[in-house]
C-alpha cells in the first residue's frame, strides 16, 4: 500500500469510529446478540460453552447456543480489557445472568464490549477502500463509494446493533482483498501466506454464519482455480494447501463445537431450510429479500438497483471480469441461499439483515461505472438521480441508527415478543407498509429527545469516549504490528535479492 492510500485507510477509519461510537445505544437489540454475548462470558470466565444456569428467555431455554461462535470468540477481546485491565473490580462484568431481564437487556459490560460492530464496520469501510484503488477505481471516487456504503447504507444501522452480519461483512470483503493482493504478486511466499490468511478469514466467516459457508467457501475454492494455472504441480498443489488446510482445520474445529453442543456436526441450523417443493414460500422469501417494505433491499438500500449495470460494465472489462464472476456469484448466491431459509425475515430486526454481508460488493458495483468512462462525463442529470437515491437510503437508514425500533427491547415484555413473532411468522407481516421503519417513524426523526443514542445521555458520555480511545488504541497496536510485519519482510526480501 502506498502512502496516499494508507493515510486515506486511516482518516476513513478515524473519521467512521468516531460517528459509530458516538451513535451507539450500548444496549441489546435480540436475543441471539444477547447469547453470542453471555457466551463469550462463559468461554472467557468460566471455559466452557455450557451455560449454567440454563440461559432463558421467554420460551427458550437452553444450556448451549445455537448460534455459531464466531462473534462470542471476538467479544472476547474486547471483554478481557474491561474486566482484566480497566474495571478488574466488577463483578457485573464477569456475571452470566439467566432469565434476569434487567441483566440480559442491560448488563453493564455490553456498553463497552459493544464497540465491536462499530470496529469491524470502519475496518470493513477501509478493506472496501482497498478494494476499489486495487481494481483501478480512482481515490475519489474510491472515497465516495466507501463513504456511501459506511454511512448511507444498512451497514450503518447494524454497526450499532449486536448481530453476527458485520463480522461476516467484514471477514468476507477481507477475504476478497487477500485474493486480490494474492493475483498481483509474483512472489510465491508472498502469495502463499496471503491464501494462507484468505483461508483462515474464510474459516473464521464459517464459524460467524454457518449456513454462508455453503455459499461462501465452494465461491472461493472456485475462484482458486485462476491461481492453480501454473505449468508446475508443485505450485498448485502449495496455493490449493495454503486456502484449504486453514479453512479445513477450523471447519473441522467448528464441527467438534457443534457436536458438543447439539450432538449434530452441522448444528441445528442445518434443519431450517425450505422445500424446494414449496413455490409459494420460495417465491415469498425471494420477493421479500429485495422489495417488502419492512425487509427489501432495494426498499432499504436503493443504489443497489445500480449494481447489475455496474457488474456488466466490470464483467465486460478483461482484466476485471474475473472478479465480476466472483462477486456476482456472492451475491446471486446469498439470494438463492436465504431464499430458501425458512425464515428469511431473520427474526425480530431491522431491514435486510441476512444481505448486509453482500453490501459492500454491491455499493462497488453501483459506483463502478460513474468510477470509471462515466467520471469525467459532465451529466447532471444522471448524477442528480443517483444522489437522491443515496439520500434516501441514508434518510432509511437514520431510522435504524437513532430511533429505538425493537419494541421489545423497550418494554422487557416477552409476551410482546412472541405476539411480534407470530405476526411476523411466514414474512408476511413484512409486506405491510407498517413494517417499514421509515412509514411509521418517519416524524420521529425530527425529535432529537427520542433518540436512542447514549451520548444523549449525561452519566453515559464517559462510556463514549472510553470505548473511543480503547477501539483506536487497539487498532493502532494492530496497525504497527501490520506494518512490523510488512517491513520485516521486505527488508528479508531485499537481503534475499543482494545474496
Amino acid at each position: 500500500m502506498t502512502a496516499a492510500p494508507r493515510r486515506w485507510s486511516i482518516l476513513i477509519f478515524v473519521l467512521l469510529l468516531s460517528i459509530y461510537v458516538s451513535t451507539t445505544s450500548g444496549h441489546h437489540y435480540s436475543i441471539d446478540g444477547m447469547a453470542m454475548y453471555q457466551q463469550s462470558k462463559t468461554l472467557l470466565f468460566q471455559h466452557t460453552f455450557r451455560f449454567s444456569p440454563p440461559f432463558v428467555w421467554g420460551d427458550y431455554r437452553s444450556e448451549f447456543t445455537y448460534w455459531a461462535e464466531g462473534l462470542s470468540f471476538v467479544y472476547i477481546v474486547p471483554l478481557a480489557v474491561w474486566a482484566y485491565l480497566l474495571d478488574p473490580g466488577n463483578k457485573l462484568l464477569r456475571t452470566v445472568p439467566s432469565n434476569d431481564r434487567t441483566l440480559l437487556f442491560f448488563d453493564p459490560g455490553y456498553a463497552h464490549v459493544n464497540v465491536t460492530n462499530c470496529v469491524l464496520t470502519a475496518l470493513t469501510a477501509v478493506v472496501l477502500f482497498n478494494i476499489a484503488i486495487r481494481l483501478g477505481i480512482r481515490h475519489r471516487a474510491a472515497l465516495v463509494l466507501t463513504l456511501v456504503y459506511a454511512l448511507a447504507s444498512p451497514a450503518f444501522a447494524y454497526q450499532k446493533m449486536d448481530f453476527a452480519q458485520p463480522l461476516a461483512a467484514f471477514l468476507m470483503t477481507l477475504t476478497i482483498l487477500l485474493f486480490i493482493l494474492a493475483a498481483d504478486l509474483r512472489e510465491r511466499a508472498a502469495k502463499y501466506w496471503l491464501l494462507v490468511a484468505a483461508g483462515l478469514s474464510l474459516g473464521l466467516l464459517s464459524m460467524t454464519r454457518s449456513e454462508t459457508q455453503i455459499v461462501v467457501v465452494p465461491v472461493f475454492a472456485a475462484s482458486l482455480a485462476f491461481e492453480l494455472r501454473r505449468p508446475r504441480w508443485r505450485e498448485r498443489i502449495t496455493a490449493a494447501a495454503a486456502l484449504l488446510l486453514p479453512l479445513l482445520s477450523i471447519a473441522v474445529m467448528h464441527a467438534a463445537i457443534n457436536h458438543l453442543k447439539s450432538g449434530s456436526l452441522l448444528g441445528e441450523q442445518a434443519s431450517r431450510f425450505t422445500s424446494v417443493k414449496d413455490t409459494q414460500a420460495l417465491l415469498r422469501a425471494f420477493a421479500g429479500l429485495f422489495i417488502s417494505p419492512g425487509r427489501g433491499l432495494l426498499i432499504f438500500f436503493p443504489l443497489a438497483i445500480y449494481a447489475p449495470a455496474g457488474w456488466y460494465r466490470m464483467f465486460a472489462e478483461k482484466p476485471q471480469a474475473r472478479w465480476a464472476v466472483l462477486f456476482g456469484s456472492l451475491i446471486v448466491l446469498h439470494v438463492v441461499l436465504y431464499s430458501l431459509w425458512s425464515e428469511w425475515w431473520a427474526g425480530i430486526s431491522w431491514g435486510p439483515r441476512f444481505l448486509v454481508p453482500t453490501l459492500p460488493i454491491l455499493t462497488l458495483l453501483a459506483f463502478w461505472p460513474s468510477s470509471t468512462r462515466l467520471s469525467s462525463s459532465r451529466r447532471p442529470l444522471p448524477l442528480l438521480i443517483k444522489a437522491e437515491v443515496v439520500a434516501f437510503g441514508f434518510v432509511m437508514t437514520l431510522t435504524g441508527v437513532l430511533l429505538r425500533w425493537n419494541v421489545i427491547e423497550g418494554q422487557h415484555d416477552v409476551q410482546a415478543g412472541t405476539q411480534l413473532w407470530k405476526a411476523a411468522y411466514g414474512g408476511i407481516w413484512y409486506f405491510r407498509l407498517a413494517a417499514n421503519p421509515l412509514w411509521t417513524n418517519l416524524q420521529d426523526l425530527w425529535h432529537p429527545h427520542v433518540y436512542d443514542l447514549l451520548i444523549l445521555e449525561p452519566a453515559s458520555r464517559q462510556i463514549i469516549v472510553e470505548n473511543f480511545v480503547v477501539a483506536l488504541s487497539v487498532a493502532t497496536l494492530i496497525a504497527a504490528a501490520v506494518k512490523l510485519i510488512r517491513s520485516s519482510g521486505s527488508r528479508g526480501n531485499k537481503s534475499a535479492v543482494q545474496n
